[in-house]
């Protein structure tokens, strides 16, 4: 189920950047400057803004109503990380990180306290650890999405 939400999540970025906003369209941005980005029916669905040189970052209004649900941060033309708030709250709920255009990391913020409720440790877009920072403790899964082994980690 886990193997399935990430492919399916990785899939639905790679095809709305491919059909939202071409790399011709942001590169001629201005530091501080946006453009709306539209779907194939022209619809605005979100937003891009060129952060810097070579940082942008695409705000995603899936369903339309004035707030963003994703951001998609960019550097040099590839994803650094995207960033989840379904409730649309402007508090973060999930963010995935990337490496070398692959997902490496999926951290869990809890909505309550702010804080890291977990950490997924990915490795060929399958989570194979979560660590949780509150329990002081790695949990490791096999091929199957089951739990293989429990760790404690050395408190910091």
């Amino acid at each position: 189920m886990k193997k399935f939400f990430l492919q399916a999540s990785l899939l639905l970025f790679a095809l709305l950047l491919a059909s939202c906003s071409s790399k011709e369209e942001t590169e001629n941005l201005k530091v501080g400057e946006k453009r709306d980005i539209k779907d194939n029916e022209g619809q605005v669905i979100g937003q891009y803004e060129q952060i810097s040189a070579t940082e942008g970052v695409y705000r995603i209004d899936q369903n339309r109503d004035g707030a963003h649900e994703k951001s998609i941060h960019l550097k040099e033309g590839k994803i650094r990380s995207v960033d989840y708030d379904p409730d649309q709250n402007g508090i973060v709920d999930k963010s995935v990180v990337y490496e070398n255009d692959e997902p490496v990391r999926v951290i869990m913020f809890s909505k309550k306290e702010q804080s890291v409720l977990g950490i997924g440790n990915v490795q060929k877009n399958r989570i194979v650890s979560v660590d949780l920072p509150g329990r002081n403790k790695r949990v490791y899964f096999a091929e199957d999405g089951s739990v293989s082994r429990i760790e404690t980690l050395a408190a910091k």
